[in-house]
Order: C-alpha cells, then sequence, then structure tokens
C-alpha cells in the first residue's frame, strides 16, 4: 500500500469518528431555558440594600425603599427601569410583584367587583416589546397570620393579605405574585420596566426577585467537547471580576459546532484539595467553537464565580460531568505575575505563558515566552527626602524601561520609555518601573515611593501607593461610601468600605532612620466595624503569593515579637478611640508586658501616608483572626476551627466546623463532675480561658461578648483559645446601672452585665429590617463552668491578681507614661494629644482594686457574699523570683490587691539563689521570718506583706549558663532566613553579663566540641545578658544576624550539651520527641526541673501552664511520641484522609503501617500550595501509623483508626 492510501484511509477514519462524535452530540442537544441572572444582576432579590442598578424616579412617599429583601413604592408614582446588555436571543424574563390601587378597604371592594382599573405594569423590550399587568395583591392570600402587618377583609374568614414588606416577602418565598414576559433580544439588549401610573391614596407597589432565562439549543458536556483553555492564577491587577476583585480565571472552549452547557458540572483544583465547585445553571453556556471564562473566587459576593481559588503555586484543574466523568483535566504551573498559562492554539496540547491574556477570545494572537525578565534595579531605596534626588534604573542590553507616575501598572501601550534610566525626582513621586523585551516576558513591575519631608519622624513610616481609583472611586473604591457596596457596620445605605473587597498596592516600611526595611507588593481591604465610616480608616495589608509567590511580609514588625512570621498587618486607627489612638493598644501592652498566658495583640506605632498624601499616626497591630493563628502557632487556615461573635448574627464559623464547640457546650452542663471537667480542659487552653475571661470582665466594656469575641484551635486535638481585641469601650460600663436586659440591674458590677448578655437581641440588621434575639452561649458556658468549684477558685485568684499584678498602678502607670511619650511628638502635629485617653485609663485603674473586690463580694456566682477580702502584698527580695498564690502564677511576683481567704502562697526554686524563707511585715511594722517552708497558708489576717526571701548560691554550685529550652520540630518561630527551624534557647543563671564567644554546644555528649558559639565577624551577639536568654539556631546555616550551629535536632528526642570553653563545667539536657507547637523547657528559668509545654517562649521568661509535662533527665526521658509537626511538616488523620502539608511544595513520601509495624502501603505525592490529601478510605478496619517523609528527609508520624 502507498504512502499517500494510507494517509487517505487515516483521514477518513479521523473524519468518521469525528462525525460519530459529533452525531453524538447532536443526539444529546435540547432547547431548554438557562438561568443566566447572576451574569447580569449582582443584586437580583435586592437582599443587599442596594437599588444600584436601577433607575428610579417618581412621585411617591417611600420611593425605592428596600426592606426584608424586597423593593417598594407607596402612596404616589414610581417606575423602575433598567437596561440588560445580553447578546441576541430569545429571554424570558419574570419578577415577583404585588400592586394595591388604592387604600385596603377601597382596593378590597374594586377588586371584588371586577371595576379595580390597571395602573401598575411590567415591561420588557427587545428586538420586540411585551407588557403586562402588576399582580393584584389579593391575588394571594394567607390562611395564617403572616409576620409583619397583614389585612384581614372578614374577621370570621382566616384569608389574609399582605399590608407590609415583611409579609410581602412572606408571599414571594411561597412562589407567589410571579409574572414573566419573553421576547426577541437583537445587538441593543434588553430594557425592562416597572412601573405605577398614577398616585392615589394608600396605592402600593412591591418588587422582588428579578430572574433572566435565555433560550438555549445546547448539549451535555462529554470528555473533549470542552477544554480547559487557559488558565490566570496571578492577575494582580490586569482586569477585575464583576465581583470587583482581582480574581483568578479560567477560560474554556468548546471545539464543537453545538452550545455546551454547564450547569452541573464539577470543577476541582489540586491546589485547593478536599473542595469542589458544582457550576450553576446560571453559567450559561459555552457557545459552539466559543469561549467561556469562568472567574475563580469571591463567591460570597457574586455566586457565578468559582467557591475555589486558584493556587499560584500551581495546581491541576479537573472538570467532570453530573455523574464524575472527566470532560477535561489540565495541570498548570507556579503562576507568573501577570501572565497566563494558554494553549498556543485553541483546544490544542502545547502550552506557554503570555503576558497578552485573551479572556474570551482566541489565544492564537498572543506572543509566548518560556523566561521572564528580571526585576530592574532601582536605587536609591523608596524615602523621605528633601531637595531633589535623581534615582537610576539599570537598563540591561535589548531591554525596554517603561514607566508611570500615577500609580498605573506600566504596559507597552500604558505610561512611558525611558531612553537613559535616569529620574530627577524633585517632588513626592510613585515611580513604578518595569522591563520589556522581544521573546521574554516583561518583569514584575518595581515601585518606588519618594516622598518630601514634612516632619522629622521619631517613628516608622508606611507607604501605601496604589490607583487613586482603586480607593476613591464610586464603584470600585474601598476608602469611600461609594455607590456599589452593602449596609451594615451602622451603615443604613450601601457603603463600599463593607465589601470584601482587595486592593493591589506597593507597601513600603521605612524605619525612623530611613532605611528601607520593606518594599513587598500586597493586598489592601479596609477593616474594622462602625469606624469604617470615619475620616481615618483601619485597614488590613495582606501578603500573598500572587505577588511573586510571597505569602509572608518578612520583617520583625513587633518587638514583642521579633520571631514571628506575618501574613498579615492590621494598620488600625484606634478604633472607638479615634482621637487618642492608644486606648486598646495601651491596655493589651500593658497585659503583654505582665508575661502573663493570653492571646494579645502586638502593637507599634507608625505614621503613614497613603498615594503619598500624609494621613497621621496609626497603629501597627497583629491580626486577630486566623492569621494571628498562623504567626503566633505556625497553624494553617486548613487545619485549624475559627469561630466569631457577629454582633448583628451571633457565632459563626470563619473557619472549619462548630463540633468541638457544641462538645464543649454540651460538656459545660456537667462541668461540675471532675470527670467531665477534665474533658473539657482537652477543648479547651482552661489556663489562657481563665486568664481572658478574667482580663475581660476587669476592663468591663460594653463592646462584649456580643462582639470582639474570637476563638481558635488546631483541628487535631487542638484547645481553642480566645483572642482579645478591639478593647477601646474598656471601663466604659463602671457607671452604667442596667444591663442591656431591663430586668438586670448592674450598678456598675459588671460580672452582671454577662447575665444581661445571655440573652440578647443582637444588632439591627438594615437588609432584613429585622434584629435577631437569641442565646449567647459564650455567657451560659462560663456559668457553666462557675459550677466547678476548681475553676471557680482559679477563676476569682486570677481576677485577683489582674488588679493586683497585671494592672498594678505601679507598673501600668510606668508602661503608659512611656507609650505617651513616644506617641507625643508625632500627634501634636495633628494638634491632638493621647494624654485624654492615657490619664483616664490610669484614673479607671486608680482605686480599682476595692471596686473589683465588691463587685465579687456581691455576685452570687462566686459563693463570696459571706466573705471579706484583705490587703495583701507579695514580693520577693530578688526580681526574677517565681510566685504563686493558689497555685496561679503571679506576674512580676509581685502583688498589692485584694484577695479572699484561706489562700496558699508559694515560691518556687530560682536559679543561682536557695530559697529562705517567708518574711511577714504588718500594720505595726513588725517583720520576721515566719516559716522556711516554700508554701504559706494565710488563713485569717489584716493588712500586710509577705516577702519571698533569697540568699545567693555559692559560685562553685552554679552552672552559669544553662539549656533552657529546646525545640527540634520547631513550626512556629523564624531566623533571619526566614526560615522555621530548629533552635536551643541558652539561660544565663548568674547576677551578670556573660560573654559564650567559644562556648561549645552538641547534639551529641561524646563529642562535646562539635560547635563553637562564635559571631566571628558577623552581626550576631554572643552576650548574654544576666538572667536573660540566647537562641542557638541549629539548622546548619551560616551565621549572620544571629547564631547558628552546624548541627540539627532530631525530632524523635535526644540529648544536647554545652560546655565552657575551658570544658570546666558543662549542662546537659535530655528532650522527647516533641511536635512543632511544642517545646522542652526549664521550669523555672535556669532549673533542674524540666517539662514538655504547650506554650514556646522564645528568648522569654518560661512559663508555668496546666498542661505540662515532666521530662525525665535520663536516657530513657527520650519518649517514642509520635511527631505530627516536624518544622512546618505536617501529618493529620481526618475524613478518612491522610493530610500531609509543608511550609514548601514538593514531593512527600507517605508510608502507612500496621500497628504491628508490618508496612501496608506507601504513596507518593507533591505537596501543591503547601498540601496534599490522600484517601486511605480503602484500608481494611484497624489502628494504623502513617509517617511523611519529604525531600529533605524530614519526617512526621499520625496514628489513626479505620472503621467501617
Amino acid at each position: 500500500m502507498r504512502h499517500s492510501e494510507k494517509l487517505n484511509i487515516c483521514r477518513y477514519v479521523a473524519m468518521t469518528m469525528i462525525l460519530m462524535f459529533v452525531g453524538v452530540l447532536m443526539a444529546n442537544a435540547e432547547s431548554r431555558w438557562i438561568n443566566v441572572t447572576d451574569s447580569y444582576f449582582a443584586n437580583p432579590s435586592f437582599d443587599k440594600k442596594s437599588s444600584a442598578e436601577w433607575t428610579i424616579e417618581g412621585s411617591a412617599l417611600s420611593l425605592g425603599a428596600i426592606n426584608y429583601g424586597c423593593i417598594e413604592m407607596w402612596w404616589g408614582t414610581m417606575k423602575m427601569s433598567t437596561h440588560i446588555s445580553v447578546p441576541a436571543g430569545s429571554y424570558r424574563i419574570s419578577i415577583q410583584a404585588l400592586h394595591r390601587t388604592y387604600n385596603h378597604q377601597r382596593a378590597y371592594a374594586e377588586y371584588n367587583a371586577g371595576t379595580a382599573s390597571d395602573s401598575a405594569f411590567f415591561m420588557i423590550s427587545g428586538a420586540t416589546a411585551v407588557k403586562c399587568n402588576v399582580p393584584s395583591v389579593y391575588t394571594y392570600a394567607f390562611t395564617e397570620k403572616p409576620h409583619g402587618n397583614s389585612y384581614q377583609p372578614d374577621k370570621s374568614k382566616a384569608l389574609y393579605y399582605a399590608d407590609s414588606m415583611e409579609a410581602a416577602e412572606e408571599a414571594f418565598n411561597t412562589g407567589a405574585y410571579t409574572v414573566s414576559l419573553t421576547v426577541e433580544a437583537g445587538d441593543d439588549g434588553i430594557d425592562i420596566s416597572l412601573w405605577n401610573i398614577t398616585s392615589k391614596d394608600g396605592n402600593w407597589l412591591v418588587i422582588d426577585n428579578v430572574k433572566v432565562e435565555m433560550l438555549s439549543t445546547c448539549t451535555t458536556p462529554e470528555a473533549g467537547s470542552v477544554v480547559i483553555n487557559e488558565v490566570m492564577a496571578s492577575n494582580v491587577d490586569t482586569e477585575m471580576s464583576p465581583a470587583c476583585n482581582f480574581d483568578g480565571w479560567i477560560e474554556l472552549y468548546n471545539p464543537t459546532s453545538d452550545d455546551i452547557s454547564l450547569g452541573g458540572c464539577c470543577l476541582t483544583d489540586s491546589g485547593t484539595p478536599g473542595q469542589a465547585w458544582i457550576l450553576p445553571e446560571a453559567l450559561g453556556v459555552v457557545k459552539a467553537n466559543g469561549w467561556k471564562r469562568i472567574w475563580m473566587g469571591s463567591n460570597g459576593i457574586r455566586k457565578t464565580q468559582s467557591a475555589i481559588k486558584l493556587s499560584p503555586e500551581g495546581g491541576k484543574l479537573t472538570l467532570t460531568t453530573r455523574d464524575g466523568k472527566t470532560i477535561d483535566s489540565v495541570t498548570y504551573p507556579m503562576a507568573i505575575g501577570r501572565c497566563s498559562w494558554a494553549r498556543k492554539t485553541d483546544g490544542e496540547r502545547e502550552w506557554g505563558f503570555t503576558a497578552d491574556p485573551t479572556p474570551n477570545a482566541t489565544n492564537t494572537t498572543s506572543e509566548y515566552a518560556t523566561q521572564q525578565l528580571p526585576d530592574p534595579e532601582v536605587t536609591p531605596d523608596g524615602q523621605l527626602f528633601d531637595g531633589q534626588l535623581l534615582v537610576m534604573v539599570n537598563m540591561p542590553t535589548g531591554t525596554v524601561v517603561r514607566y508611570t507616575l500615577d500609580n498605573t501598572t506600566p504596559t507597552m501601550t500604558n505610561g512611558y520609555s525611558s531612553t537613559t534610566g535616569l529620574f530627577t525626582i524633585k517632588n513626592t513621586t510613585t515611580l513604578k518601573v518595569r522591563l520589556f523585551a522581544k521573546d521574554m516576558l516583561p518583569s514584575e513591575v518595581v515601585t518606588r515611593a519618594y516622598v518630601e519631608r514634612n516632619y522629622d519622624f521619631t517613628l516608622p513610616v508606611i507607604m501605601v501607593n496604589t490607583k487613586d481609583e482603586y480607593l476613591y472611586d464610586d464603584k470600585i473604591g474601598v476608602y469611600t461610601k461609594g455607590t456599589n457596596g452593602r449596609t451594615g457596620n451602622g451603615q443604613s445605605t450601601p457603603a463600599n468600605w463593607n465589601m470584601d473587597w482587595d486592593r493591589p498596592v506597593n507597601f513600603q516600611f521605612l524605619l525612623p532612620d530611613g532605611t528601607m526595611a520593606l518594599n513587598q507588593d500586597v493586598d489592601f481591604a479596609i477593616s474594622g466595624g462602625w469606624t469604617r465610616a470615619n475620616t481615618l480608616k483601619s485597614f488590613k495589608l495582606k501578603a500573598g503569593r500572587v505577588y511573586q509567590n510571597k505569602n509572608s511580609m518578612d520583617y520583625p514588625f513587633f518587638s514583642a515579637k521579633p520571631y514571628l512570621k506575618n501574613k498579615t498587618l492590621q494598620i488600625r486607627m484606634g478604633g472607638n478611640d479615634s482621637s487618642c489612638r492608644i486606648k486598646d493598644a495601651a491596655i493589651q501592652t500593658i497585659i503583654q508586658r505582665s508575661g502573663i498566658n493570653m492571646d494579645v495583640i502586638s502593637y507599634e506605632p507608625a505614621v503613614h501616608f497613603i498615594n503619598g498624601v500624609y494621613k497621621g499616626l496609626i497603629n501597627i497591630r497583629e491580626p486577630n483572626n486566623k492569621d494571628f493563628a498562623y504567626a503566633n502557632f505556625g497553624y494553617s487556615k486548613d487545619e485549624i476551627d475559627v469561630f466569631e461573635n457577629s454582633p448583628d448574627s451571633g457565632r459563626y464559623m470563619m473557619y472549619g466546623t462548630d463540633e468541638a464547640l457544641l462538645q464543649l457546650e454540651q460538656l459545660s452542663e456537667k462541668a461540675y463532675e471532675e470527670e467531665t471537667y477534665e474533658e473539657i480542659k482537652k477543648l479547651i487552653d482552661i489556663d489562657e480561658y481563665i486568664n481572658y475571661m478574667a482580663a475581660e470582665m476587669f476592663l468591663g466594656s460594653w463592646d462584649w461578648p456580643d462582639n470582639n469575641v474570637k476563638g481558635y484551635r488546631k483541628r487535631d486535638n487542638g484547645r481553642y483559645r480566645i483572642v482579645m481585641f478591639d478593647m477601646d469601650a474598656a471601663f466604659e460600663t463602671d457607671s452604667r446601672e442596667k444591663t442591656e436586659n431591663p430586668d438586670i440591674a448592674m450598678n456598675g458590677n459588671f460580672f452582671y452585665w454577662l447575665d444581661g448578655m445571655q440573652w440578647h437581641t443582637f444588632d439591627y440588621v438594615y437588609d432584613t429590617a429585622s434584629r435577631m434575639y437569641g442565646e449567647i452561649k459564650f455567657c451560659t458556658f462560663f456559668f457553666n463552668m462557675l459550677k466547678n468549684d476548681d475553676f471557680r477558685k482559679r477563676f476569682i485568684d486570677t481576677f485577683c491578681i489582674m488588679g493586683g499584678s497585671v494592672f498594678n498602678t505601679t507598673k501600668a502607670n510606668a508602661i503608659l507614661t512611656e507609650l505617651a511619650v513616644r506617641v507625643r511628638q508625632t500627634m501634636e502635629w495633628e494638634q491632638k494629644s493621647p494624654y485624654r485617653t492615657i490619664d483616664a485609663i490610669k484614673s479607671a485603674l486608680n482605686g480599682r482594686v476595692d471596686k473589683m473586690a465588691k463587685n465579687m463580694n456581691e455576685y452570687e456566682r462566686f459563693g463570696l457574699t459571706e466573705q471579706t477580702p484583705y490587703d495583701i502584698e507579695i514580693k520577693s527580695d530578688i526580681d526574677h523570683a517565681h510566685l504563686y498564690i493558689n497555685d496561679t502564677p503571679v506576674p512580676y511576683s509581685l502583688f498589692r490587691g485584694k484577695l479572699f481567704l484561706p489562700t496558699t502562697l508559694k515560691a518556687d526554686d530560682c536559679a543561682g539563689y536557695i530559697f529562705q524563707g517567708w518574711k511577714r511585715k504588718t500594720n505595726n511594722g513588725s517583720e520576721s521570718i515566719i516559716t522556711t517552708e516554700k508554701e504559706l497558708e494565710i488563713t485569717d489576717t489584716e493588712k500586710a506583706t509577705f516577702t519571698a526571701c533569697y540568699a545567693k548560691a555559692a559560685d562553685s554550685n552554679i552552672v552559669p549558663v544553662r539549656i533552657n529550652e529546646v525545640s527540634a520540630a520547631n513550626s512556629i518561630y523564624v531566623n533571619e532566613y526566614y526560615k522555621r527551624n530548629d533552635w536551643i534557647e541558652l539561660y544565663n543563671t548568674t547576677d551578670s553579663d556573660i560573654d559564650t564567644e567559644g562556648m561549645y554546644l552538641t547534639d551529641n555528649p561524646n563529642t562535646p566540641t562539635k560547635y563553637r558559639i562564635t559571631k566571628e565577624n558577623t552581626g550576631s551577639n554572643t552576650i548574654l545578658p544576666a538572667h536573660g536568654f540566647m537562641i542557638v539556631w541549629c539548622d546548619n546555616l551560616s551565621t549572620d544576624a544571629m547564631l547558628h550551629s552546624n548541627f540539627k535536632l532530631s525530632a524523635e528526642g535526644g540529648t544536647v550539651m554545652l560546655s565552657a570553653s575551658d570544658m570546666s563545667w558543662s549542662d546537659k539536657m535530655v528532650y522527647s520527641a516533641h511536635n512543632g507547637d511544642e517545646t522542652i523547657v526549664r521550669y523555672p528559668d535556669g532549673t533542674d526541673n524540666v517539662y514538655l509545654t504547650n506554650i514556646p517562649t522564645i528568648e522569654k521568661k518560661n512559663i508555668w501552664t496546666s498542661y505540662l509535662e515532666n521530662v525525665e533527665q535520663s536516657p530513657t526521658g527520650i519518649t517514642s511520641r509520635f511527631v505530627s509537626d516536624n518544622n512546618g511538616l505536617k501529618i493529620f488523620y481526618s475524613s478518612r484522609c491522610i493530610t500531609v502539608m509543608s511550609e514548601d511544595n514538593g514531593d512527600v513520601r507517605i508510608d502507612i503501617y500496621t500497628a504491628t509495624g508490618q508496612k501496608v502501603e506507601t504513596i507518593m505525592a507533591t505537596a501543591v500550595d503547601g498540601k496534599t490529601e490522600k484517601s486511605v478510605a480503602l484500608l481494611p478496619e484497624g489502628i494504623y501509623v502513617a509517617r511523611a517523609t519529604d525531600g529533605d528527609g524530614k519526617s512526621a508520624a499520625c496514628k489513626f483508626a479505620i472503621s467501617n
């Protein structure tokens, strides 16, 4: 057979197969109405209190009012019209609407007599026009009285007609009053109108639920009938979605000659495992030989956009039919900013990156490249300047420098070209530059802000730069009220600042000396509650992998927490303290300085510029949401449960499920039982919870607990912790006589505030014109917990400690003065001062101990009504002692306040010192040691001072430097390379500074000189302060700003040893296996007692918790405990799936073993966006161990059970 004959046969077979495939498609073709409403209306059901999509005119008294999810006019005329741009075709448009011609008495009589005149109409116009009457309100009757007002013409009959928007909406929800019209649309789209032409006594028109359907002859998709044609995972700022966000998108291409319906198909992405999105009918069809873009994200704003977000790190998209058959599947690589990954020819196999995305159009017009130009180098860095600056941009051979000065993105069609790369800056300027070259993808955009100096700043400087319209435009601006928002946060009319919108900005962070510490593109979002309406607004800066794959802002913004990795910064204007801007920050700083075990929000003051305009003082804060859990404990959003109390709708889950919360609430009903109490302590960190509740109730905010409550826990056997935030209303219930429940008096006693809050009327919801009433179970849980004797006693002691130690007036006043001085000069430039608030806090704390003791006496739930609180002072004669009241740690080892007796005082060991005894000083001035025991019980006394006395130990009995804390699986803290690696903390047990230069550290006592501590010629420090701390990172990295050993630690447990440079002494610690959110510590610091702790405290005092587990200091102390979290490599089991999470992407091996150690399966997987999930549902019933190992040999394991 000749070659040409073979070729003809192949062509014949191929053509036959194509015709057969087309025949199958034609057989599946059908004509049906496709709901495309969401493609044309963002608010078709008026659920948002906005009529921005309509033009409304008329004389009605209630013209276009929106409540209960519908819109009305009353007593007058109204015309409501809009235009939608639709492709030519057949459309069916329906509404629900009711009309009343007069007041009820006359209108009902005319309706029954058949004499009512037609005066309300519904009309649509396209290539043709059709019109019909709006149904009379009397065409539908309730047989039971509805919510809201209703009209009952005959009291003997159970027939009710809507007489309020609430009742109208209830009728609409049954499907009543629906009318529809069909029209042919041409190229000019469709006009939709509703109107009432006459004004009469009490006439009424109510409208709801606009629906647009398109008649389409389409087929059911089969494999290959639709292909994923283009993927844009890093949109950045190229095009805004209909939800007014810069969401990613995918494009589908239909290579067939028939329209194909997408409704009911399923889309998944391996970059967001565990999530699937069922495509709604409203997406419509992919036209024959046409394209359809699907926006990925912002589903909460627009339902035709996917609930799945594309992963900028890459992933695998799969589109399946209703019955699970694959239509198309595409693996897409790590994204390049502003570039799409596309088939070079529509529907073909060859893919490439292009800087010319073509959504809803052919890909063949784009240019493709395999490499991206490097970022342009710009000198000097962004800065404040005087006079003028010469700025230089490098110009590699063959490149073109494009730039803009208006905060827009440089492209080949936007901005200007520079032939020299030199710029003279004389005025405040934002310079954006980008490199272009033939056959290369453009570089990323580099931004530098140069701002004329208006003041000599002593605080850090935040510079935020973006397009003005992203902030101030009425339709898409987030910093303005605008015309495209929603109600809420105290706004009865829609406001843009309430929207869940992100805007791309450049964030430049300058230190007080002018150094540019950080320059990074991030997302900008307005934050806060009612204060969003303030002129100066709070906002968030959020790192994201969309921006050059950077998911954190790598700078130690918070001096109190220098080792955290921050994804989000809350830039807060001060909340309700909008003038002084310091109240919440000051209160939380006081708590933080005490060292108490509580989740508080760190604070640093700064000044800020937006688009070169000076906005004044603002506060840099940690976030209080999921990203707080990420920074402080290393938990990602995929492994936590997070809840929040909303002031208008009660508690809801932000992430995860409420399973553990419901279990806690159920258990609390029997909290008085010790066995149940122990179970509760497994689900909530009881130490942190007691501290949190005591602090909140000591401070007495009216904006709590119906609001400003957030909690989180690690889903895999984690305990809830509650985050304190927004304390701007602290102390403001002190003079209140009533709670929010008028039947419960409080007379300034905040404990009764919780009683009044337990059953609560929540804030008004403008969109539904309603207020919810219900139980705040957060209150009920606390009341139940007070029925447990141990909890109640611990809470009482902790509450006393709040006044006597945490908010001790001497300590607190010193902190308040320090904070005020720091911002005073900056506030004077705004003709403001911090002192009104600072003085108010000092005043509120003055005498508060006595007031709170009286409140405790009066509150029946504490059982203290018959007891007398006593004035007690507790202190030590050394600064670093550890003292306790009934086993509750005393911050600062200082207490001056009220206690309810009997109580037991305890003094603990102190490194370098020997306890001598307790000294008592009475009112008459006498002073003597009353016991040499560490514990002292006080049963009945007048005002007295008790001092724990210590004597310095002999030098021969002291190890001057001890290994104080070990983290061999760290998943929380970062070094200067922003890596979460292993570390060891050293502690100085002496009263003098010690230079550790030349000391030796090892993970093998048989090789004591394995690592010699040395700073060499780097910026690291080897001086260990008296009773201070030092970190050595055990990661085999180069010493730079911090010390790094030449070995790594084993997460399975081991022994570490520190030796003097002359080997005259050594210190050894045996550490057991532990997870990444745990460490092995000495407690108290520098002593012989070693524990596993749930609260790591890098370079800080170790703290007591009720969850400490003793670690034996012998080789047998090395346990075989499973390590499920090792340096960010995490593994856990849930819902018959093994989930592995990693800080980095890459291959992971998962080995499955039986309980006896027999390997049953090995699974190879790839972590995408830091995560992979693998099903183990087919394993037989039994107990198993799963061990994950990454490419570096790091491993983590978990135990799980399969039951059928």
